[in-house]
């Protein structure tokens, strides 16, 4: 298990504190006084390692009367993922394992906590997802991605005035058919390389299919639309 895993904790969940001398020494290296109940103990973690965004997470699936209540509803195993730090700037992810279980002793329920670095595993799964959202010729997101994350913008903004922008390239067939396949991903590739450079890093560009492509950005108004869209016909002209 030590190969496997970062770090073993034991906590006394029914009495509210560390069952290890190892937890103990945790808990007191991250500033928690000795003898400080467990509850206590994980605010102090939380505070001192966890990400804003998964702190009150962390402390509702950990708290005492939460775990004691999946106990009693067969639950014998926990996950939970989140962000950490040790120096307060760098981030790193971390999956904890929970298993839960009745110290015969004196009857209480015990958890047995291990903590892995799974930092390399998510950017896997980022890059993965990366390329499942992207064209593979040109780099712009799929059509797929491109509804997606038009979608996620005007949930996210539904008072925001936004610009559609459809695009496409003249005569793109003929020249395809002329020159063969290979100049004619030669021109997409350059097209969308021009076309992206149009737009700001938060703004939507996508390849929805052949030689069509939109892109869907923040804008005022009517007339800022109409002059952004006489700067692309302008910058992609070839």
């Amino acid at each position: 298990a030590e190969q496997l895993y970062d770090d073993i904790y034991e906590i006394d969940v029914t009495h509210n504190r560390a069952a290890s001398e190892s937890t103990e020494a945790y808990f007191e290296s991250l500033g928690a006084p000795r003898n400080v109940p467990f509850d206590e103990a994980i605010a102090v973690v939380a505070e001192r390692q966890i990400a804003l965004e998964h702190r009150q997470a962390y402390l509702d699936t950990f708290k005492p009367e939460a775990v004691l209540e999946s106990y009693r509803r067969g639950v014998e195993n926990l996950t939970f993922e989140f962000k950490m730090t040790e120096d307060g700037a760098s981030y790193h992810w971390i999956r904890i394992y929970a298993h839960l279980f009745v110290w015969d002793e004196d009857g209480s329920v015990r958890m047995l906590v291990y903590r892995q670095n799974i930092d390399d595993e998510k950017r896997r799964e980022r890059t993965m997802f990366e390329q499942m959202q992207r064209d593979s010729l040109t780099g712009l997101f799929n059509k797929a991605a491109t509804q997606s994350h038009i979608s996620d913008l005007l949930s996210d903004a539904p008072d925001m005035s936004f610009a559609f922008f459809i695009l496409d390239i003249d005569d793109f067939k003929g020249a395809n058919d002329r020159l063969g396949h290979g100049a004619g991903d030669a021109v997409l590739a350059r097209f969308a390389s021009a076309m992206r450079a149009q737009f700001r890093p938060y703004d939507v560009v996508g390849r929805i299919g052949g030689d069509e492509f939109v892109a869907f950005a923040p804008l005022p108004d009517e007339a800022a639309a109409a002059a952004k869209a006489g700067e692309l016909v302008k910058a992609l002209s070839m």
